[in-house]
């Protein structure tokens, strides 16, 4: 297994609710395991600078107190191929049900949660921080593409279930049958699902149960482990996750060993339920999936994962009127030994990286670019680039980079993340210096 770095988040806060806002200050202090800076946004400029000049991992919104011209705010975050990456969760009041639901139409929307509930605030942002970092185990990436037809067998651990979520969404992103934004429904989808099973199906927890616990402060993650380590009877059960990887889907299937429930109150998506601190899991991962369908006693659930096709790709918007190229399998991208006068941007498709006829790795749409770090530095190409599937490639000559990056400067910052995200991966891979 390859290790897990945890990755440093943005996260920026779009409210003008001063006792929210330090509400909010006093929460991150206690997340003292995660790794990640917070920018506060009171007004529109300073709101939409920090959209121009970042690329936000996680935005939280106030909309029962909304700072002015938020719609726009919502425009670019819908227009911006990188900023619709952005997870949001909007801060709402009690009896906000219909409209905020209105308003996050366009959003990537991971949470809607009670202003005025510090634990539930606490208790998601701790878990979207962790689950933003990339699981990448290189075996099971192996498993899945050796194997497409399978099972996982997952014990009574919510951070087993959760990770196991978080692997399968990181292997169809790196592997570029997902983008960005879906990325996070999958892995929020899965993971719910999951632990609806491991909490509920196999432990036997009622929501009443649950409810209590939770009032009482008690560590789900502690007492679902320590529950199963003292019954023999739970211990012994276990989630299978069974899955078939399909060339335009895949289908994740989840059993577990408990009675089942009645879902057909879950049918249709309830916005009362999102505000509740807990029993929203199935409402998120119905919201968060293609489909999702259970059988009859409510002990299997059958997510669907609808994989990105070219003509589904959303083009970053300063580079839609920049040059497109299709190769074909076995077409050149560039040769070791040419000069650097062009970057490229990956559309789809997988290419093999050589350097004196020896393959040293693989690009595919999630790498984003091919040829960065000579093009920027201005450097002969230390490598052959060879598709290995058709590919669509956007040329971009340096006038034009320079342009779109004047027009558009999140862009430059996320070319620079990129880079220092390869170079932390390894100094010396040629892959990452072409």
């Amino acid at each position: 297994m390859s290790e897990l770095s945890t990755l440093h988040k943005t996260v920026g806060i779009i409210a003008n609710d001063e006792d929210f806002v330090n509400k909010l200050k006093q929460i991150f202090a206690t997340l003292d395991n995660q790794s990640f800076n917070a920018t506060y946004c009171d007004n529109y400029q300073t709101a939409s600078e920090f959209l121009d000049y970042e690329l936000p991992n996680i935005l939280i919104i106030d909309i029962s107190s909304p700072i002015e011209n938020l719609e726009q705010l919502q425009k670019s975050l819908k227009d911006d191929h990188w900023l619709v990456n952005t997870g949001v969760i909007l801060a709402a009041q009690s009896n906000e049900r219909a409209s905020y639901i209105e308003k996050a139409r366009d959003w990537n929307l991971l949470s809607i949660i009670d202003k005025s509930k510090s634990k539930d605030f606490q208790r998601v942002l701790d878990f979207v921080l962790r689950k933003w970092d990339l699981l990448k185990d290189s075996s099971t990436f192996s498993q899945f593409e050796q194997n497409p037809n399978g099972t996982i067998i997952i014990k009574n651990d919510m951070e087993e279930a959760e990770r196991t979520a978080n692997m399968i969404a990181s292997f169809l992103f790196e592997t570029g049958r997902i983008d960005r934004k879906k990325f996070y429904s999958v892995s929020m989808g899965l993971s719910e699902l999951l632990i609806n099973a491991v909490e509920h199906g196999n432990c036997g927890l009622t929501f009443d149960c649950k409810t209590q616990l939770l009032e009482d402060d008690v560590n789900m993650v502690d007492y679902v482990r320590e529950l199963a380590q003292s019954n023999p009877e739970i211990g012994r059960k276990r989630v299978q996750l069974d899955y078939e990887i399909l060339h335009d889907c895949s289908i994740w299937k989840i059993s577990d060993e408990g009675e089942g429930f009645d879902h057909s109150d879950f049918v249709e998506p309830d916005p009362e339920r999102l505000l509740l601190s807990h029993g929203r899991g199935i409402i998120m991962a119905r919201t968060c999936s293609d489909k999702l369908v259970y059988n009859p006693k409510g002990n299997v659930a059958t997510l669907t994962c609808y994989h990105s096709s070219e003509e589904q790709i959303n083009t970053p918007v300063g580079f839609r009127d920049e040059e497109h190229v299709k190769i074909d399998v076995g077409g050149k991208v560039f040769d070791e030994g040419e000069f650097s006068s062009h970057l490229f941007y990956i559309l789809s498709g997988e290419f093999d990286v050589f350097s004196n006829n020896k393959k040293l790795g693989s690009l595919k749409p999630s790498d984003l670019f091919v040829g960065e770090m000579s093009f920027l530095l201005n450097q002969k190409r230390t490598a052959t680039v060879i598709a290995t599937s058709p590919a669509t490639l956007i040329k971009l000559s340096k006038q034009s980079f320079i342009k779109v990056v004047k027009k558009y400067p999140n862009y430059l910052i996320l070319v620079s993340r990129l880079l220092a995200q390869r170079l932390s991966r390894s100094n010396s891979d040629t892959v990452y210096k072409m």
